[in-house]
C-alpha cells in the first residue's frame, strides 16, 4: 500500500493509505466533523476509508489567536484516534504572518507533540538555523518530516544529520532524492493533483529502485511508526490500523 504522508485531498485514493492535514487555524473543526461522519458511514468500523489525520496550526496563518487554537489542537488530539501527527507545523520567513509568533506557536505544537508521543509534519521556508535551535533548545525525541522538501543535497545532509526525516512530493531536486537514503524517505502528495503512486514512480526511477521495494519499505517505516505511539488503538500488525 502505498503510504501519502501529508496531503490536503480529503477524498481517499484506492491503493493508498494518506495522512490528511487539517489547519486548526483555518478551524478545522468543520473538517474534522465532516471526516467523523463519513466514518460512521463503514458499518461502524472507524477506518474512515484508509485516511489518518495530521492537525496543526500552519505558520502562514498563525495570529494572537493561536493559544485559542492550541486548546482546540489538543483537544483533537486526546479525543481523535485518528490524529496521528501534529501538523503542518513550522516557521515561514516569505509569508505575511508575525514571525516572532511563528515561533511562539511552533514551540508550543513541538510541546504538544511531545506531551502526546505524536510526530511533526514540519513546513519550513529560509528559517532551517531556527529550526534546528528550536529543535536542540526543546531537546525533541518525537520523529519530524520535513514535507516538501525542494532543497539541495547539502541542506538535506544538515537536516538528517540533526535527526529530521525528509518527504518529498511533485516537485523535488533529483540530487537530493539520491542523496536521502530510503530510512529516512517519505513520499507525498500535498496540494498536488497527481495520484500519489505516480509519485511514487517518479521517485523509484531516480533511486533506481522498484517501486515495490520502495513502497513496503515506506509502509514498513509506517507501521513502526505508529506502534512508538502511546496509544495502541490505531494500530495492527495485519490489517496496518483499526478501533
Amino acid at each position: 500500500m502505498f503510504i501519502d504522508i501529508h496531503t490536503h485531498k480529503k477524498q481517499p485514493e484506492s491503493g493508498a493509505m494518506s495522512v490528511v492535514s487539517l489547519d486548526m487555524m483555518d478551524d478545522a473543526s468543520q473538517d474534522l466533523e465532516l471526516l467523523k461522519a463519513r466514518d460512521i458511514l463503514i458499518e461502524g468500523k472507524s477506518l474512515l476509508q484508509q485516511q489518518f489525520l495530521s492537525v496543526g496550526l500552519h505558520p502562514w496563518h498563525i495570529d494572537k489567536s493561536f493559544e485559542k487554537r492550541i486548546r482546540q489542537l489538543e483537544n483533537a488530539v486526546s479525543s481523535d484516534f485518528r490524529v496521528i501527527m501534529i501538523g503542518e507545523a513550522g516557521l515561514d520567513r516569505v509569508c505575511g504572518s508575525d514571525y516572532a509568533l511563528q515561533k511562539a506557536a511552533f514551540i508550543a505544537q513541538v510541546a504538544v507533540s511531545e506531551k502526546y508521543g505524536l510526530p511533526m509534519i514540519i513546513h519550513c521556508v529560509k528559517a532551517f538555523d531556527d529550526l534546528l535551535a528550536i529543535r536542540k533548545a526543546e531537546r525533541v525525541t518525537q520523529k519530524w518530516i520535513l514535507h516538501g522538501f525542494r532543497g539541495k543535497p547539502q541542506q538535506a545532509d544538515q537536516l538528517v544529520s540533526h535527526g529530521i526525516d525528509i518527504s518529498f512530493g511533485e516537485k523535488y531536486n533529483a540530487d537530493s532524492v539520491r542523496f536521502v537514503s530510503k530510512d529516512k524517505l517519505w513520499l507525498e502528495t500535498d496540494e498536488s493533483t497527481k495520484a500519489i503512486g505516480e509519485i511514487y514512480a517518479s521517485i523509484a526511477e531516480i533511486k533506481r529502485m522498484d517501486i515495490v521495494e520502495l513502497e513496503k519499505e515506506i509502509e514498513k517505516k509506517f507501521k513502526l511508526m505508529l506502534s512508538r505511539q502511546q496509544s495502541p488503538s490505531v494500530y495492527d500488525n495485519e490489517n496496518l490500523w483499526v478501533k
